[in-house]
């Protein structure tokens, strides 16, 4: 009789956890689908940059459309950036793109199909490239611009 209840007790909890899963399951689902309605709002504004409408870039017509769209929201940024950097590549400045956008680390990555290690070494080296001072960080100097 008491590993009746015991088991009874068991499955009641079982399945109260499980409602609280599901609970919090469709609250992301809420939430997910709210970012997607104001990303659809948006998407007439502005052509996608956003990380959740750009997956990857890994040919050239990608990325060449990843920057004319940057540069409709963004028109300053550009010209801002090689008055301060003029011997900046053109993969440094769509690091910079993506910072400006607020990316991070593992956004950038999985947009440059490359590792997140290789987007800590580029943003590296692109620091040393920089006039930072030493109290700004390189994401704070980036998105100053323009």
């Amino acid at each position: 009789m008491g590993f009746i209840v015991i088991f009874a007790v068991v499955v009641v909890l079982e399945i109260e956890f499980n409602k609280g899963q599901v609970f919090k399951q469709r609250e992301h689902i809420k939430e997910i689908k709210k970012r997607i309605a104001e990303l659809e709002e948006k998407k007439s504004e502005y052509p996608p940059t956003d990380p959740l409408l750009f997956s990857q870039m890994t040919t050239k017509t990608t990325e060449t459309e990843f920057q004319l769209n940057f540069r409709k929201q963004q028109p300053t940024f550009i010209p801002i950036l090689r008055e301060k950097v003029p011997k900046i590549t053109s993969g440094e400045e769509n690091l910079c793109m993506m910072i400006k956008l607020n990316m991070t680390t593992r956004e950038i990555a999985h947009i440059l199909n490359i590792d997140i290690k290789s987007v800590h070494t580029a943003r590296a080296r692109l620091k040393r490239k920089l006039p930072l001072e030493d109290d700004i960080s390189l994401d704070d100097w980036i998105r100053s611009l323009g």
